[in-house]
């Protein structure tokens, strides 16, 4: 994996998230809806009962399931911005974490750092340029499409 393909990635955590928090939403509304059913009127003999605690303890582990990828994917973005952070230029860390972290766009990051659009891509090429020759034997061994 190379440098941009790493911070891309990350970059697209934001939208993992945004993800994750939906279906965590809508999953708590299904918990929440959640209805048993009176079958004392029923004259049917057989088969299992659904049993509401059944309903609930499988909604509970799908709430559970998307909490811990949201959590790994947390983890993810923080050990970047640590890894980031750890570059020896804190103009590169600045545009990296920008970049990569807040997800800022890059004519946004041009216009807020008050270069030209040559001189900016020229520091956000170089900027990535270093960390992945500072972290290439980490990015190498790196899958984080997992």
């Amino acid at each position: 994996m190379q440098a941009r393909e790493y911070l891309d990635a990350i970059r697209g955590i934001k939208h993992r998230l945004e993800v994750a928090e939906k279906e965590l939403e809508q999953a708590k509304q299904d918990m929440y809806a959640l209805q048993g059913i009176d079958c004392a009127k029923d004259k049917v003999d057989g088969g299992e009962m659904a049993d509401l605690s059944d309903k609930v303890a499988q909604a509970e582990k799908i709430i559970a399931k998307i909490e811990t990828r949201k959590r790994h994917l947390v983890e993810m973005r923080e050990e970047a911005r640590e890894r980031i952070s750890a570059l020896p230029d804190f103009d590169m860390q600045s545009i990296l974490i920008d970049y990569a972290i807040i997800s800022k766009p890059l004519w946004k990051m041009k216009k807020e750092a008050f270069y030209s659009k040559s001189g900016f891509y020229k520091r956000f090429n170089k900027a990535i340029l270093c960390f992945g020759k500072t972290y290439g034997d980490w990015l190498a061994n790196l899958d984080i499409f997992q």
